[in-house]
């Protein structure tokens, strides 16, 4: 369906993501996790009870900002 997945944990082996920031600095970003682990959910990248950014994005993606607070392409 194209959408991100989500219940997975990083680091993770994604196809065409050569290397993951860590736990720590994703969450510096803006970045939330769950579980007590480094599991992403829709949560770690969405707020649904903030509306200041499109999509409600926890942080802006300007310039990748989101994506690359986990991912290095």
């Amino acid at each position: 369906n194209g959408s991100h997945p989500v219940g997975v944990t990083l680091p993770g082996a994604v196809a065409g993501y050569s290397s993951y920031a860590t736990v720590a600095a994703a969450q510096t970003a803006g970045v939330k996790f769950y579980g007590g682990t480094n599991t992403v959910e829709c949560g770690s990248c969405h707020n649904p009870h903030e509306q200041t950014l499109n999509f409600f994005l926890r942080i802006s993606n300007a310039g990748s900002a989101l994506c690359t607070a986990c991912h290095s392409l």
